[in-house]
C-alpha cells in the first residue's frame, strides 16, 4: 500500500484532525512497505483495540497484526493491494477511528475472574522448557502488567472473560522480538493453557 500513486487517499487520512500516517519502509525483516496510523487520545478519544475489533466485524473485513499495535497506534501491513484495494482499507480505517464510540455496557457480574498479582508461568516445549513470570494488573475484564522472561522483559496485554484469559507480549530481540499469546483458563487458583509464539520486528 504505496502512497507513491495515492496521494489522494493520504491527504484524506492527514484531513482528519489528529491522524498522523507513517510509510515504513521495506527493510531486511520485511520486503512491504507498511503504514503506521496514530492519533492523539485527547482528539480521538478510542483505543486501538477497538479500532481492530470493528475492522476485523466489518465487511470486507480488515485483519491488522497485535504485535505492533499500540494504545494509540495501528499498523497496516499489506501484500500487493491494488489502488482500488488500497482505497477501501484507507476509508474503512477513517470510518473505524471517526465512528462514534459506542458506551460501553457494564460486564455482568461474577463475569470475570481477578488475576491481580505475580504469577509463576511454566513453558513446556517439544524439546525443553522454561520459566516466565507475569506481574498483572487488572482493570475489570482488561489486563495489563509485565512480562518477564529469562533475559528480557515488555509489556503485556489482554483480557479476561469468566475463567478465559487471553494475553498478548512481545519480549524484545534483535533482529526480531518473540510475541507470545497466551490463551488460559483459571481453576483452582491456577491458570492452565497453551502458548502461541511468532517473530517479528519491533516496529
Amino acid at each position: 500500500m504505496r502512497w507513491k500513486d495515492g496521494a489522494s487517499e493520504k491527504r484524506e487520512f492527514l484531513s482528519v484532525p489528529g491522524l498522523s500516517v507513517e510509510e515504513i519502509e521495506p527493510d531486511f525483516a520485511f520486503c512491504n512497505p507498511r503504514i503506521a496510523v496514530s492519533w492523539q487520545v485527547k482528539t480521538i478519544p478510542v483505543n486501538a483495540d477497538v479500532i481492530v475489533k470493528k475492522l476485523a466485524s466489518a465487511r470486507p473485513s480488515i485483519v491488522l497484526h497485535d504485535c505492533w499495535q499500540r494504545p494509540q497506534r495501528i499498523v497496516v501491513d499489506p501484500t500487493n493491494p491494488t489502488k482500488v484495494e488500497a482505497e477501501i482499507v484507507g476509508r474503512s480505517i477513517i470510518h473505524a477511528i471517526g465512528e462514534p464510540p459506542l458506551a460501553p455496557a457494564a460486564p455482568p457480574q461474577e463475569d470475570f475472574e481477578e488475576l491481580a498479582g505475580a504469577w509463576k508461568v511454566f513453558i513446556d516445549f517439544l524439546h525443553g522448557s522454561a520459566v516466565h513470570e507475569l506481574v498483572l494488573l487488572q482493570d475489570g475484564q482488561n489486563i495489563t502488567g509485565t512480562h518477564i522472561g529469562a533475559e528480557v522483559s515488555s509489556n503485556c496485554r489482554g483480557e479476561i472473560v469468566g475463567p478465559k484469559l487471553k494475553l498478548f507480549s512481545q519480549l524484545p530481540g534483535d533482529p526480531l522480538g518473540l510475541d507470545y499469546e497466551f490463551e488460559g483458563t483459571l481453576c483452582d487458583g491456577g491458570l492452565t493453557g497453551v502458548v502461541h509464539l511468532g517473530a517479528s520486528a519491533a516496529k
